[in-house]
């Protein structure tokens, strides 16, 4: 018998091991999930920076030209006289004077009970966005401007 110099160790006559395939494919599908993980993690700091859509953190929109503005939000001093302000506080879907709560047209009457020269400061306290448009168009009908803080 001769001595086979092949680099196979099985029977002889046996076909060669294949070779070791390359893991390209794995290696693509890396870089691309880490080229994803790294954009993600940009917009997310241009987010946070107050840059691009909706600026400012998840969606909060902090420029003063692009905020909704109604009538009765635009408060003119008046010529000589104290403002009187109206505290009403609007924590979840609950709407609180005093303390106590009440509607939204309740309120609307306790704050023009206190005179003509009055401004109602709303605070939201985690409030729904449906309590505070309640709370609006009562304020609005009523003829009583507001802030919102």
């Amino acid at each position: 018998m001769a001595k086979n110099n092949a680099r196979h160790h099985g029977p002889e006559g046996a076909p060669p091991p294949p070779p070791p395939r390359k893991r390209r494919g794995f290696k693509l599908i890396l870089l691309l999930l880490f080229i994803i993980i790294l954009l993600l993690v940009i917009l997310l700091l241009i987010s946070l920076a107050g840059y691009g859509p909706g600026a400012g953190l998840f969606g909060k929109d902090n420029d003063p030209g692009s905020s909704e503005t109604s009538q009765s939000q635009v408060i003119e001093e008046s010529s000589g006289q104290d403002t009187v302000y109206a505290q009403i506080k609007v924590s979840g879907g609950k709407i609180l004077m005093d303390g106590k709560e009440i509607s939204a047209a309740e309120a609307a009457e306790s704050a023009k009970a206190l005179g003509s020269d009055v401004v109602v400061r709303i605070t939201d306290d985690n409030a729904t966005q449906n309590a505070v448009e309640e709370l609006k168009s009562a304020l609005d009908a009523a003829g009583l401007p507001y802030t919102i803080e």
